[in-house]
């Protein structure tokens, strides 16, 4: 693995659980993260995240 994937990146295709409704934004290499409402998928311009992370 290169340094900018993350340890949950450890293979890719898996499906979600639970699984998604909609069809998925990035269907092959999950490194963004998915979103969709109960409506429809939500791309990634549609949707902001924020990540802190604390070392103990």
């Amino acid at each position: 693995m290169d340094s900018y994937r993350l340890v949950v990146n450890s293979d890719y295709g898996y499906p979600f659980d639970p699984p998604k409704r909609h069809m998925r934004s990035e269907p092959v290499d999950f490194q963004r993260g998915e979103a969709e409402t109960s409506e429809r998928n939500l791309y990634f311009d549609e949707w902001d995240y924020h990540m802190d992370v604390t070392y103990e």
